[in-house]
């Protein structure tokens, strides 16, 4: 709430005369075909001239309150390789079953283009426009602007309808190319009321409400005893509030590596019903809390109803009265990863039955996990659900929970005081989940123990790399093995079932060494081992520079911007182990780099880096530690992980000298 009133002090603070507007949608004029650089960045591709969104929740007479949400675009192209530009994407609600569907009513675009002089219009067309459902519950609206060419600007106006009015889409103040003017208008009746979050550092330069008002029929209903009764329609005044936001000048989103969604990283405006109060009708109040929304889950047919029908699993497995629970846990996901396909969608709700589930064979992230959970509690074994949004979708609101926020849910179950989290749509043994599910935190769905819980907890790929070097024919020979564990080793063993012979070709190329061996000597579940070996020629033999480790963690370092705005985000912690041994050749002398044991933030970070010369065999053995043992590192601690990644590159890269007698 502290954040909210101090959103509306900035707003208030800096409302003020709004500058001119450069570029109206609709006014396409010979300036601005002609126009060669964006005024906001000179170097950008694009630039939009104009972004507006009105989102008006009216009456009709024969539907009721309905939403609709108009947005026009226009952009500027200026360079040739902006035309992948031409292809827009718009996403929204439509669920294959049930109500609540979202309506396109409106597509309407021009492209507009200078030809000797003279400005030309090319409609947008039927075949210009497709369809596609993504999955269960939403569809996505592809545009492929027609007649795009340099130094084209195209608008496109589209209007959304539904009665589903629960969440007024969101609307985003910044895009990947620079946006000049942005306005988002609300008209809200006085029956809604909605939590508003404004995410993001930019300031409107213009911020105002008003208020205005309709006379309608409306179906009043009034108690007359025991007896009800409903009167006629009768003339009803509504009270509209109207918000406008506006801001100018908004520089490209520039995605920075190793964070979640791109949505994340882009600032927006995003509204929450929280309380609809109709005149002589109880109010409605939705989740305003995250008790609430825990509540809401747990009473809903396609959610908490759900979780009390197990007794499908009965006739699937068997076990005996004593059996361990973890022993159930493991066979019953295995019975899921055996029987069920995951379909590829991502959800949190289902109308699916276990039976049902299992006679399709397969579903989508609810329709898979929720009735695994099902599955689980129905023999004794402790299961709550978490849901959350995966790494492709945005972070909720850590307090005003959002239905829309979600997209996913997982099994967190207790054994012996321990969670163990599991998804039965991914292959990976309990205790693992897949990548998309590695978020900061999910919400864990239960009354009494409703929390965020931390996903990422426990989470590890792990790397561990021998090699022994020799000199050997002229040539320092690299051979030993790569160990990869947990989630490094799912990663290979994903690429491995995609394409096998071209993901062995990208792990195994290291600059500056000749490959002789690089196969699969063992793989497991959650292990793969390589057998290895490369080898340099000797270009001097005075004197040899060997850098002793293979297989680095980061070739370079990644993180080079000055500072960042955006959380880094990796999906698990990680710890490598290097052991090198290198045989000193007959009449050569060596040098080896220091020791150190760093530590950064209290454990954050360790690197660990100790040799070792055996004189009497002529051996030097050098070992590295190194852990990152935190996945998340925050804006303010940016700087010092990227001058600890800078330290760690270069130790690792410093090389045994041999220089010869």
């Amino acid at each position: 709430m502290q954040n909210i009133i101090q959103l509306i002090i900035i707003l208030v603070c800096f409302s003020h005369i709004l500058k001119a507007q450069t570029y109206k949608y609709g006014d396409v004029s010979k300036e601005l075909l002609t126009l060669v650089e964006c005024p906001i960045d000179k170097d950008a591709k694009a630039m939009v001239t104009t972004m507006t969104g009105k989102n008006e929740i009216k009456l009709s007479q024969s539907e009721g309150f309905r939403s609709e949400f108009t947005q026009k675009f226009q952009i500027k192209i200026f360079k040739s390789d902006a035309k992948d530009l031409g292809t827009r994407e718009h996403y929204y609600y439509s669920p294959k079953s049930g109500k609540g569907k979202v309506e396109v009513s409106t597509i309407r675009g021009k492209t507009y283009n200078l030809v000797n002089g003279q400005i030309t219009e090319t409609k947008l067309e039927k075949e210009n426009i497709f369809y596609t459902q993504v999955n269960n519950y939403f569809k996505k609206l592809t545009i492929a602007v027609p007649n795009l060419q340099d130094n084209s600007v195209f608008e496109y106006e589209l209007q959304f309808d539904s009665d589903y009015f629960a969440n007024i889409n969101d609307w985003y103040i910044q895009e990947l190319i620079p946006v000049q003017y942005n306005s988002l208008t609300t008209s809200i009746p006085e029956f809604f009321k909605y939590q508003i979050n404004v995410k993001g550092a930019f300031i409107p330069v213009k911020y105002e409400t008003n208020a205005t008002s309709q006379t309608v029929y409306f179906k009043l209903i009034y108690s007359n005893g025991l007896i009800r009764r409903s009167s006629e329609y009768e003339k009803v005044p509504i009270k509209y509030e109207n918000k406008t936001i506006i801001f100018e000048s908004i520089p490209a989103l520039e995605p920075e590596q190793f964070s979640t969604s791109i949505e994340d990283q882009k600032a927006k405006i995003s509204h929450q019903l929280t309380l609809i109060s109709f005149p002589n009708s109880p109010s409605e109040v939705f989740a305003t809390d995250y008790q609430r929304f825990t509540k809401d889950l747990l009473e809903s047919s396609t959610f908490g109803k759900v979780l009390q029908k197990g007794e499908f699993i009965d006739k699937m497995v068997t076990f005996k009265n004593d059996t361990p629970h973890l022993e159930k846990l493991n066979k019953v996901l295995q019975h899921f990863h055996e029987n069920i396909l995951w379909d590829g969608s991502e959800a949190f709700n289902t109308n699916f039955s276990g039976k049902e589930l299992f006679e399709t064979g397969k579903g989508n992230a609810a329709d898979i996990n929720l009735n695994y959970i099902a599955a689980l509690r129905h023999l004794g074994v402790t299961t709550f659900p978490i849901i959350l949004s995966t790494r492709n979708n945005s972070t909720p609101h850590p307090v005003y929970p959002n239905y829309s926020d979600f997209n996913y849910v997982i099994a967190a179950t207790i054994i012996d005081s321990t969670v163990v989290f599991s998804d039965a749509t991914s292959k990976l043994p309990a205790g693992s989940l897949p990548l998309r599910a590695l978020t900061s935190y999910g919400w864990l769905v239960d009354l009494q123990k409703g929390e965020w819980t931390d996903l990422k907890k426990g989470s590890m790929g792990k790397q561990t790399n021998q090699i022994n070097i020799s000199l050997v024919n002229n040539q320092v020979v690299f051979e030993g093995t790569l160990i990869r564990q947990s989630h490094l080793a799912y990663k290979d063993i994903n690429g491995l079932s995609e394409n096998e012979k071209q993901y062995l070709k990208d792990i195994s190329t290291i600059n500056e060494l000749e490959k002789d061996t690089f196969v699969i000597s063992d793989k497991k579940l959650n292990s793969i081992r390589y057998k290895v070996k490369y080898h340099q020629d000797v270009q001097d033999d005075q004197i040899l520079y060997i850098k002793p480790f293979l297989f680095l963690p980061f070739a370079s370092n990644p993180f080079t911007l000055p500072e960042r705005k955006s959380v880094i985000d990796f999906p698990y912690a990680k710890e490598y182990k290097y052991i090198t041994t290198l045989n000193i050749p007959d009449g050569y002398i060596h040098e080896v780099p220091a020791n150190i044991n760093a530590i950064l933030n209290e454990n954050d970070i360790v690197l660990k880096y100790t040799s070792s010369f055996n004189p009497e065999i002529k051996k030097i053995t050098i070992i590295i530690d190194l852990k990152l043992t935190k996945s998340s590192y925050t804006t303010l601690e940016y700087a010092d992980f990227k001058n600890a990644i800078d330290s760690i590159i270069a130790k690792i890269n410093e090389p045994i000298v041999l220089k010869k007698i």
